[in-house]
């Protein structure tokens, strides 16, 4: 039976500046793809991981892998709506522990019928790891898997995708809303920032 909303958190893979999986390097007293959950867990509870390595069962949610074979993001997508039985699903990368609820629940609340992709974009920057994709978004994947660009950006632009314009005056936005960990530095300045 398919439903109307269902979260899928891209695990991604192994940080060599990180020296692990950034999903499960520990920020704030709990590991990084555990907020991805909790603020996915506001609005549906029909949640599954995409991981490749172990260690992802421990959180209690379905986890499945590529089923596209080095095909970056977009391979994480196509098996979360390969697996997925809703309609809208909203793709969460595992290493933005800043998001909050509130903007999460607006975001699933720009889902529109005449777009099949929902996306934030701040100035000129677009959040496709932080983006409600329609079902129907599967096979265009499986075409544009096909082709050597497998941008996001790319598909984004191909796509009838629906942009939401944020700004400081956005109600719940905050600068560091969008802010992914790539390196321990980048862990520890996070962790010091107050919102």
């Amino acid at each position: 039976m398919m439903v109307s909303l269902a979260a899928i958190i891209l695990a991604g893979g192994f940080s060599s500046r990180m020296g692990m999986d950034k999903g499960l390097v520990p920020f704030r007293g709990k590991p990084m793809i555990q907020w991805s959950i909790e603020v996915a867990s506001s609005v549906t509870d029909h949640i599954m991981i995409i991981a490749n390595q172990v260690g992802y069962e421990q959180f209690g949610h379905p986890v499945h892998h590529d089923l596209l074979i080095e095909k970056g993001p977009l391979g994480g997508i196509h098996a979360g709506l390969t697996y997925s039985n809703a309609v809208n699903n909203l793709v969460l990368a595992c290493d933005l522990p800043m998001l909050n609820s509130a903007f999460i629940q607006h975001l699933v609340s720009e889902i529109s019928v005449q777009h099949n992709i929902v996306v934030p974009r701040v100035g000129n920057r677009l959040e496709p790891l932080c983006a409600v994709y329609h079902q129907d978004c599967l096979s265009k994947i499986e075409n544009v898997a096909q082709s050597e660009d497998l941008s996001l950006q790319g598909f984004l632009a191909n796509s009838n995708t629906k942009f939401i314009d944020l700004d400081q005056n956005s109600p719940n936005y905050s600068p560091y809303l969008f802010s992914n960990i790539n390196s321990k530095e980048e862990l520890e300045l996070l962790e010091n920032i107050k919102q």
